[in-house]
């Protein structure tokens, strides 16, 4: 119309159709806590090493981004160990950073304190780094990836998303009570939620996931009143740990 080309009387109209977006279901305490225990022996029952030692990258991943809310994907699988740093603020407390070359950018995210655990387990399992001490690790910034088999293999998104597929077939975990089918990313929902259930505030939380506060608030508007009711209503709130 601008050009002369049509005139307003022909003008089509455009129709959106597109699929509108949901947010992936997230794990319950009781379905977390279920998936952690269970990847604890569940590489016992692969048939193949391969799939022995995918799994127990797998066990270290889940709770990676269970206690981190970084996106499965890219913004995970490409991190390496140069990726990590400790900071150490006024009080002396240290904390782990990682820093994230994501969605929205590059930006710091904290990690839960048990995350340590868990990246030395995999550290253990790399034998090129597994004989350094931890901190020695992060400090020398070791240009290596961080999620690696015992056999030095880099895991992919695909090989972690269908073993997890095939874990949460065995535990009866693929849909949630709303319908919705669970994946990876639904760790990322899960943290979100478990956020906002103890209360985190939006704003800094939104910084901490690399999203916006209207996409949380998108998402996640029912979390707060629902999951902090007893807050609200003036009870004190037990809160999740």
């Amino acid at each position: 119309m601008l050009h002369g080309w049509i005139t307003e009387s022909i003008r089509p109209t455009l129709l959106n159709k597109g699929i509108k977006s949901e947010s992936r279901g997230a794990f319950s305490e009781k379905e977390y806590k279920a998936l952690y225990t269970k990847l604890r022996t569940w590489w016992q029952e692969g048939h193949r090493q391969e799939t022995r030692e995918l799994r127990k990258v797998l066990r270290e991943y889940v709770l990676f981004l269970g206690n981190t809310g970084i996106r499965h994907g890219t913004e995970s699988i490409t991190l390496k160990w140069n990726n990590l740093e400790h900071y150490i603020d006024e009080n002396k407390d240290k904390y782990l950073l990682i820093n994230v070359d994501g969605k929205r950018g590059k930006r710091e995210a904290v990690a839960r304190t048990a995350t340590t655990d868990y990246l030395m387990r995999l550290q253990a399992m790399n034998p090129d780094i597994a004989h350094m001490d931890f901190d020695t690790l992060i400090e020398d910034r070791v240009d290596d990836y961080i999620f690696k088999t015992e056999s030095g293999k880099v895991v992919t998104a695909d090989a972690l998303r269908g073993s997890f597929k095939q874990l949460l077939k065995t535990l009866d975990l693929v849909y949630g009570a709303d319908g919705k089918s669970r994946s990876l990313y639904s760790l990322r929902h899960t943290y979100a939620t478990f956020a906002l259930k103890n209360g985190r505030d939006i704003h800094k939380l939104a910084l901490q996931m690399g999203t916006s506060v209207a996409m949380l608030e998108k998402f996640y508007s029912k979390v707060s009143p629902r999951m902090n009711a007893a807050e609200h209503a003036g009870i004190k709130n037990k809160r999740f740990e």
